[in-house]
């Protein structure tokens, strides 16, 4: 074999090697992928924190971004996710999202606020079982003039 064919050979063994490199070392990498984010059990759990507001009858319903001071909705997550990190944070956001719907004429009924964060299954959630597994209140706040309709 002369030297340019040894060359090749060997380029073309380290190439092959390079390319199965992911396949030994058990790793989801370029430029070939065994996809183990599938193939591990994975947590069903979702953890949303939100802010909702309890209307007279108990019932509660997430609050609207833009009560939250934001058009977004990724913001607006955020600025929950944030207040649920902090009672004093999550105390003044309840404060200041109940003083909204106080002065908002669209939020009828609503009686108090939370800042609280949910664990649901997310497997039965989407098969409509949209009960909370577990629920923390991180703060909850009356609404003044919220007993009326």
């Amino acid at each position: 074999m002369n030297a340019d064919r040894r060359r090749w050979a060997i380029a073309s063994v380290l190439t092959v090697a390079v390319l199965c490199s992911p396949l030994v070392r058990g790793q989801d990498s370029f430029p070939l992928s065994t996809y183990p984010m599938f193939s591990r059990a994975r947590d069903v759990r979702a953890r949303v924190a939100h802010v909702i507001a309890r209307h007279a009858d108990g019932s509660g319903t997430p609050v609207p971004p833009r009560v939250l001071g934001t058009a977004e909705i990724m913001q607006a997550s955020q600025i929950a996710r944030n207040a649920a990190k902090d009672r004093g944070r999550a105390e003044d956001l309840c404060r200041r999202v109940a003083e909204r719907i106080a002065r908002d004429g669209d939020h009828h009924g609503v009686v108090a606020i939370e800042v609280r964060t949910d664990d649901f299954d997310a497997i039965a959630y989407w098969e409509g079982d949209r009960a909370p597994r577990r629920t923390r209140i991180h703060a909850r706040c009356g609404v003044a003039g919220g007993d009326s309709t």
